[in-house]
């Protein structure tokens, strides 16, 4: 199609600038892909800041615990007393209901403390008195508690702290609600640094009553927090109350074994004599989970109630469900696994169901005595391993040929996956999944719409006389089109219209118009879709070329296809515009078209003046073309191809031999053929018709001429017969051609050649 100014040279350039890259070394490419890599690195860093995405990160954090557990690693030692629905079933059915005396807690206490145990850890709060029971016999009395809390010396409270300075700040003065015990300070971590990490703040407890505080061996808080998504995965290992920094109650029971240690924080750990365990600046720390929680998970659960009877057993006779020494040497948290308790926290395995809170101080206990704590990449490594692959996967999309490009960016995030579950499965190190991934995204993103960018420039520059399919498949298969002059192998392609200057005499110019862009476009879109390219229109008449500026090996083959669908195609239009009655004379709906196509060398470039180009073809091959659609009514037909298409074309086709010539103009003589159809679309006359057809030609060319006339003969009532067509084949042969060379006897080296005397 024509174009202005530097169009051909802007489109050469664009074109080796897309596709030099694939199998040659272009160094600018790279600097832009590094360059890109390391901006996408750190947008990937800043898109991580963003909750939904952190969210994200967290599942797979998920998908790791739930898909690698170590139920092998958790300590056995600590075993859970719940407070679950049997429990609370058992004792109402013997006339108590929930909250259950204090003379209970003091039983198992000194059950405990009798049977060896070792800290007693209390997921419960105590921050009333007895309520009704403080009249009571003293071992069902606050007093009776603080006595087994004082005996055991293990015992470790659980205490909930109220109004973080958030609340205070909107609702209250400060100063009013500052709620807290002056003896906090003894429970408070003593910390030796100049490094504090900014631990939740409070201003108010519930903590133990006097009483029972007094006695205790530690304080716990039982507060947790939350991830933005409701999961628990995390948990501040303290609190600030005050000046005071309390211990959560796993912490705190942990630290009761660890009489004499240092306590200090340094950047990214809170240090217990050599041990540093591993927080974030706001304190938290990241819980390694084991497996799924519950009575059948990970830690040995027994039910009060079983306690209780065994407690009972052994303190006023009778057979103990427990055996003697069960809990010797063993860490116990009490609390709540009723369901009506409130005492169910969703984890990363909550897929499984909730489990109690228990679970949280056994998990966090287990890990401080166990040392498994999970490493965290940071952020500076997870930059660069991002970069890695945002550099990969430019390269993979930039630089490997296509049919290693889509398997090159499936191991660039095989990687992301098998370096992320590697380095979790061996050694607890939890590097960032969605920062690469992003990075991977950013990547596809950018070569996608540059490319796409530069697609749609080609569509706007070639889409006239290109498919878009065929620009999708030079994309897809990274060709270089050559836009200059260069020699190819191709199959030229000619149509005109029979008799189309009558029309004008019968049409108005309006509808002729109407008519041609109709039937122009019904065609082009046929070329088109078999991948040929358009040269131009003259008139009624379509010159088209298959093989440039995308090679195609099947040149011929989609010619001849373009060939068939055009012509019937062109019966279609005739069929509608036969019902169209009273739009059109009878001549439109007998239109008929001749197509010539030849295949070999030809030249195909833009040509023109430098302010007025056409990507076009000339050659040889080409005129042949040309001369085959003209001398196509010398035989009345309506395909001719020359034998070197004939010679590309399989059992696709049905095809007849036409005969030896020499088209007007040319000095070489050409056997051309006639396409008549698909073969899987041939009537019986048609098949026929190519069953005779051979042997009237060789009887032509044995020069028995009343062999061949009675062949010929045979073959004239198989030809397709159609208002408008002046002439056929074996008409030519019986009427012309022997009735000739009779007259004019060829002699006797005869090469069968016949010269036709006009286009």
């Amino acid at each position: 199609m024509p174009a202005t100014g530097d169009g051909p040279a802007q489109k050469k350039r664009l074109w080796r600038n897309l596709f030099r890259r694939r199998g040659s070394v272009n160094f600018k490419a790279w600097y832009i892909g590094i360059i890109f890599s390391l901006i996408a690195g750190f947008a990937a860093y800043w898109v991580n800041q963003f909750q939904f995405i952190q969210s994200v990160e967290a599942k797979t954090l998920d998908m790791r615990f739930t898909g690698f557990q170590i139920p092998e690693r958790a300590d056995t030692s600590i075993i859970m007393v719940a407070i679950d629905n049997n429990s609370l079933d058992y004792f109402a059915a013997n006339g108590q209901s929930y909250p259950w005396p204090r003379s209970f807690y003091a039983l198992i206490t000194n059950y405990f403390k009798e049977d060896g145990a070792g800290p007693i850890l209390f997921d419960m709060l105590f921050y009333q008195p007895d309520g009704d029971f403080a009249e009571s016999d003293a071992e069902q009395t606050d007093g009776s508690f603080a006595q087994a809390i004082q005996a055991n010396g293990r015992v470790i409270l659980g205490a909930e702290l109220t109004l973080d300075t958030a609340t205070v700040n909107a609702q209250f003065s400060e100063t009013r609600y500052r709620i807290v015990p002056p003896d906090m300070a003894k429970f408070g971590l003593k910390l030796k640094s100049g490094w504090i990490p900014d631990f939740p703040r409070f201003r108010s407890i519930k903590a133990p009553i006097d009483t029972l505080r007094h006695k205790i061996r530690g304080l716990g808080i039982t507060n947790i927090m939350t991830d933005p998504d409701g999961i628990f995965r995390r948990v501040p290992l303290a609190y600030k109350l005050g000046q005071n920094y309390l211990p959560i109650l796993a912490l705190s029971g942990w630290l009761s074994e660890q009489p004499g240690a240092v306590v200090k924080t340094v950047n990214g750990s809170l240090q217990v004599g050599v041990r540093a365990i591993p927080i974030d600046p706001e304190g938290r720390y990241l819980l390694n989970w084991y497996g799924p929680g519950g009575s059948k998970g990970v830690f040995k659960y027994i039910t009060f109630s079983s306690v209780i009877q065994s407690a009972s057993a052994l303190r006023y006779g009778g057979v103990a469900s427990l055996p003697p020494g069960y809990f010797k040497g063993k860490t116990v948290i009490v609390g709540a696994e009723a369901s009506g308790l409130k005492d169910l926290k969703p984890t990363p395995f909550s897929s499984l169901g909730d489990y109690p809170g228990m679970e949280i101080w056994a998990t966090l206990l287990s890990n401080l005595r166990n040392n498994d704590f999970i490493t965290i990449v940071p952020d500076y490594l997870n930059v660069m391993n991002t970069i890695l692959v945002t550099l990969l996967a430019y390269w993979a999309f930039s630089r490997l040929p296509p049919k290693l490009s889509y398997p090159g960016l499936f191991f660039v995030l095989v990687y992301i996956i098998a370096l992320a579950a590697y380095l979790w499965w061996a050694e607890r190190i939890l590097v960032n999944v969605t920062m690469p991934v992003t990075g991977f995204i950013f990547a596809y993103a950018f070569i996608f719409f540059n490319e796409q960018k530069d697609k749609l420039f080609l569509k706007k520059a070639f889409g006239t006389y290109i498919s878009p399919e065929l620009i999708n498949v030079m994309y897809q298969n990274h060709e270089e089109p050559q836009l200059g002059g260069e020699t190819i192998n191709g199959t030229p392609l000619f149509t005109d219209i029979q008799r189309f200057s009558s029309f004008s005499e019968l049409v108005s110019a309006q509808d002729l118009v109407a008519l041609l862009n109709e039937y122009l476009t019904k065609m082009t879109d046929i070329l088109l879709s078999e991948g040929g390219t358009l040269d131009k229109y003259e008139g009624d008449a379509i010159i088209a070329f298959f093989g440039a500026p995308v090679r195609l090996p099947d040149h011929a083959v989609r010619a001849a296809r373009t060939a068939v669908r055009m012509q019937k195609g062109l019966s279609e239009l005739r069929e509608k515009w036969r019902q169209e009655k009273g739009r059109w004379p009878d001549v439109v709906s007998q239109m008929r078209m001749r197509i010539g196509l030849s295949s070999g060398e030809m030249v195909t470039g833009n040509m023109g003046s430098k302010t007025r180009m056409n990507y076009t073809m000339m050659g040889d091959t080409v005129n042949t073309a040309a001369r085959l659609e003209s001398s196509a009514k010398a035989y009345g037909v309506y395909t001719q191809i020359s034998h070197h298409t004939a010679a590309l074309l399989g059992e696709e086709f049905a095809m007849r031999e036409l005969g030896t010539t020499r088209v007007f103009g040319k000095k070489e003589a050409l056997t051309t053929f006639e396409i008549l159809d698909y073969t899987k679309d041939l009537s019986d006359a048609d098949r026929e018709l190519l069953a005779l057809w051979p042997q009237g030609l060789a009887a032509v060319k044995n020069q028995t001429w009343t062999i061949a006339i009675k062949i010929f003969e045979q073959t004239l009532a198989f030809e397709r017969q159609f208002e408008g067509r002046p002439t056929n084949p074996s008409r030519v042969y019986l009427e012309e051609r022997i009735p000739y060379w009779r007259a004019h006897p060829p002699g006797k080296n005869w090469d069968g050649i016949w010269a036709l005397s006009s286009k």
